[in-house]
């Protein structure tokens, strides 16, 4: 129960990291990333980011302590740029749309589409992948767009081997295990990428729905954040991390939005989680439950001896809950130290 507990807590607030740096930036930054993610198709969650921001603000302060890792990481980035020719410190903005669909199996496949805006030219990083696939690829029509499809899973596998480290190794594993057989590639802007199944590009293109307005109100609750999601979830969460029918399971499957941010401030790390139940007393039954495993995982944590799991317990001791409503949030405060050690 209480490995759930953290698998859940940290899947939300740890997927992505992100930094609030340069205050005369924000706006600036906030309006950028407010544009792009009005060009994304209707979906039911967004996950907006700015990637500058994390390169060059979040990383060097959470690894201030551990320069060597970050030297890793950026060599790792480097390597990347000499083996494919792709620079990702030209990537700025990215905004993900997803879309929760249920098979006959009534579980839910997740098929994200991703806008990757940044200081290139959309074509000839087109051209310069193309070259890199060497031919291993077909291309479609959308309109007038030109879309390129590959198999996106064989790719990785045949580059996995000339891939080095542990991290980008891992990476890899958690792409091939994720993502579709074939991801489509197009230009949707001269500096902006679409990427994603042929479907969900074709949506970008096409549909005229965009984001419901208020899921964006949701994802811009907190403008200034590196990171910030939101989604509506009309199922709950059961079925997307394998829950008990227990009182955990019960109170994740109440809930039908989520919404969240991660910053870097001040040498710690703050995360964010709000979820929305159908009613108050389902939201209090959350806030009892999240409350009684936070005491149970003090307890199990309270005389750990390794380093990974004294982590997890001043996470725990960071934690705040609380309760508006029908509304149940959960506000973390995390060492940079912490967040580096659980990184490596």
């Amino acid at each position: 129960m209480i490995k759930k507990f953290f698998a859940f807590t940290l899947a939300m607030l740890f997927v992505l990291n992100g930094a609030t740096v340069f205050a005369d930036t924000k706006k600036e930054k906030t309006s950028q990333t407010a544009r792009l993610a009005r060009l994304l198709p209707a979906s039911d969650g967004v996950i907006l980011m700015d990637i500058q921001r994390l390169l060059n603000g979040a990383l060097p302060q959470i690894f201030s302590a551990n320069p060597e890792k970050l030297n890793e990481i950026n060599g790792h980035i480097d390597q990347i740029k000499t083996q494919t020719g792709f620079d990702l410190r030209q990537f700025e903005q990215i905004a993900v749309g997803v879309s929760f669909k249920q098979t006959a199996g009534a579980k839910n496949l997740v098929d994200p589409v991703v806008l990757v805006r940044g200081k290139y030219n959309s074509e000839a990083l087109l051209t310069l992948a193309k070259i890199a696939l060497k031919g291993k690829y077909r291309e479609e029509k959308i309109g007038n767009k030109a879309v390129y499809i590959f198999a996106a899973k064989e790719i990785l596998t045949e580059h996995k081997a000339k891939i080095a480290g542990d991290m980008p190794d891992k990476i890899l594993d958690f792409l091939l295990r994720k993502m579709p057989p074939e991801i489509a590639v197009a230009a949707l802007e001269s500096n902006t990428l679409a990427i994603g199944s042929i479907a969900r590009v074709r949506e970008t293109f096409e549909s005229k729905a965009k984001i419901d307005p208020n899921l964006m109100a949701m994802v811009y609750r907190k403008p200034d954040s590196i990171m910030s999601f939101a989604a509506n979830t009309p199922v709950g969460l059961r079925q997307f991390f394998d829950l008990d029918e227990d009182m955990l399971g019960q109170s994740l499957g109440s809930i039908r939005q989520l919404y969240g941010t991660v910053n870097v401030a001040n040498g710690n790390v703050l995360a964010s989680v709000t979820s929305k139940s159908t009613n108050a007393e389902q939201s209090k039954s959350l806030e009892e439950t999240l409350g009684g495993m936070m005491a149970l995982a003090k307890g199990f944590l309270g005389s750990a001896r390794s380093d990974e799991k004294k982590v997890y317990a001043r996470i725990v001791e960071s934690a705040k809950i609380t309760r508006v409503g029908t509304e149940v949030s959960i506000d973390l405060q995390v060492a940079n130290a912490d967040v580096a050690l659980l990184i490596k």
